[in-house]
């Protein structure tokens, strides 16, 4: 809710502005505890998401909104989120480079490498050894899999 708003500023922070996400480092504690403004700010730009108060990065349904908006947020996200393979897997599926910025163990999960080479086939350079073509061929492994894992999402869509 935006309450103690007026009016205009309520309806200027639900359609955003282009500057809107970094304005949120200068709002007041309430604006940066309050979802509709966080959330407003993290669509223009999901970095605005440091700005938010801690206890909306520690809230796992609002941290899964933001990546699922804007991938970025991840960064910002309390760790024991940044932690947390769902919270993950909706970040790199938004943006697969963001393997670049997961946990060490999250580079050698295959699922959160398969969504985030899915989402980009870049990110296939910030994937454990394993899933970067060592000796053992893993690169055509990979291909395969992810290859597959598109047929399956063709399938159920």
């Amino acid at each position: 809710k935006l309450q103690n708003l007026d009016p205009p500023t309520c309806e200027l922070i639900k359609r955003g502005t282009p500057t809107m996400g970094f304005a949120l480092q200068y709002a007041a504690a309430p604006l940066q505890d309050n979802k509709v403004v966080v959330f407003a700010a993290v669509r223009q730009d999901g970095r605005a998401f440091q700005f938010a108060s801690d206890s909306l990065k520690r809230d796992k349904e609002f941290v899964l909104a933001a990546v699922r908006q804007d991938g970025r947020a991840l960064e910002f996200a309390d760790d024991s989120l940044r932690a947390d393979k769902e919270v993950v897997l909706a970040a790199v599926r938004q943006n697969g480079l963001l393997l670049e910025l997961v946990l060490p163990r999250f580079k050698d999960d295959e699922d959160v490498v398969l969504t985030a080479v899915e989402q980009d086939e870049r990110a296939r350079k910030f994937a454990a050894p394993r899933f970067r073509g060592d000796k053992m061929g893993s690169t055509e492994s990979l291909q395969h899999k992810t290859d597959m894992f598109r047929e399956g999402s063709k399938k159920t869509l």
